[in-house]
């Protein structure tokens, strides 16, 4: 008893507790708390894939998708359409990757990526089974890479449908060998892991092109200086004439990308973030409780469109874009809350007028969140800006981390936020 009171004096000597909080609800790293059960899972699935050396299956990949941009096809994104959402018009992204929607018109050069970010929900009727299984419809005019993983069973039972002989542009089927299940910690890692090796694939077609003597076209942040003019003379390309890069070996940036995810997941631990993201989840039950609306703004790509919600959360609205939220709706009401899932600065705007108007706020952002009775802050743990691997002589990095993080951070807040709605 003495050394657990000595402790809870620690831990809010160093802000790690607030006032009526204990140890018991906010477990250290190791301890049996679920975000922190969420995030090791997420490191193990992290240390396996990259200790099987699962980054050489996506060269030859990306070998195929840059020949085929090079002979001028597109890459489309498909699937759940908040995949499609993180892979276009991203920071660290290819520049000419679009979403594609069923009706549009797919060439023989192009390549489709279509991204499966959890075992059985909607995407299994947007992603259209059949189609793959027969190789018909749209999909069979292009070159498809299908990632999810084959221990969801009726992932693994489409891919032994897809003869290879059926697919005159080829078919890839790449298995993220993500945990099956409905724990949120399967739910996490499904998600995260269909990401990650979606931008590492992303990363491994920049290698891929600078070994063909090509530079692909990269987004950069639009928060990194000079980021907006770059975009403007490169949007919708492939491929570019300027800078020249030199030849990357294949298998080095995905690895890289791999391994700089796992850093920042479990940057959150090291960084005592747990304890702040246990006091979010109270706040958000709160206001469950009381029946008011959990108001949720993002600036990213997944959430906004791919966020599973716990069936406790009836109250929890997904709101949209921070630009969308310029001034609080007239159905904020005192006693809300807002959640805003960010990028990297304090949207101060945002929460002064969320505050003015009598709600309370959550807010997960890189930067500093002020000290202030009404606000939890959560610091995440990813980099400006965001793009993570260096292209050597290109002057933005390739392959965001923001949303594989976020993935791990959201779904360790969901399941906090449950589990005291069903105390």
């Amino acid at each position: 008893m003495l050394k657990k009171a000595l402790l809870t004096v620690a831990f809010y000597s160093a802000g790690l507790l607030s006032a009526g909080e204990s140890l018991a609800e906010n477990p250290t790293p190791g301890n049996d708390g679920i975000t922190e059960r969420i995030h090791a899972a997420a490191l193990a699935w992290f240390d396996d894939y990259l200790a099987k050396n699962r980054p050489d299956r996506l060269v030859p990949v990306a070998e195929a998708i840059a020949d085929r941009l090079i002979a001028g096809g597109n890459l489309w994104a498909a699937g759940d359409p908040a995949f499609a959402d993180e892979l276009s018009n991203r920071a660290g992204g290819l520049a000419g990757t679009k979403p594609w929607a069923q009706g549009q018109k797919i060439e023989a050069n192009d390549a489709l990526i279509v991204g499966q970010l959890s075992c059985n929900d909607t995407v299994s009727r947007i992603v259209h089974p059949a189609f793959i299984g027969r190789a018909s419809g749209p999909y069979k005019n292009a070159l498809t890479v299908h990632i999810g993983s084959h221990h969801w069973p009726q992932v693994g039972r489409i891919d032994e449908m897809a003869k290879a002989e059926r697919w005159s542009q080829g078919f890839f089927s790449i298995d993220t060998e993500s945990p099956d299940g409905d724990s949120w910690e399967a739910i996490a890692v499904g998600q995260m892991s269909t990401l990650a090796v979606a931008w590492a694939l992303n990363v491994e077609i920049v290698s891929a092109l600078s070994r063909k003597g090509k530079t692909a076209a990269v987004y950069g942040s639009q928060f990194a200086p000079g980021a907006e003019e770059f975009a403007e003379k490169i949007n919708g390309k492939f491929i570019i004439e300027e800078p020249k890069v030199e030849p990357l070996a294949a298998g080095k940036l995905s690895r890289e990308f791999l391994t700089i995810c796992r850093r920042q997941i479990a940057a959150f631990l090291e960084n005592a973030q747990p304890a702040p993201l246990r006091r979010g989840a109270r706040r958000i039950a709160g206001c469950q409780k009381r029946n008011s609306v959990i108001w949720t703004v993002v600036e990213g790509h997944v959430h906004a469109r791919g966020a599973i919600i716990p069936k406790e959360l009836t109250k929890l609205l997904i709101y949209g874009r921070a630009w969308e939220w310029e001034s609080p709706p007239q159905g904020l009401h005192p006693n809300d809350t807002l959640l805003f899932i960010g990028y990297i600065g304090y949207p101060k705007g945002i929460v002064d007028v969320s505050l003015k108007a009598g709600a309370d706020a959550v807010v997960l952002v890189v930067d500093d969140v002020p000290k202030d009775d009404k606000i939890t802050g959560i610091r995440s743990s990813w980099e400006r800006w965001d793009g993570v691997v260096a292209i050597p002589n290109y002057p933005y990095k390739a392959a965001p981390s923001s949303g594989v993080v976020t993935t791990v951070q959201w779904y360790s807040l969901m399941a906090e936020a449950q589990a005291l709605l069903r105390q």
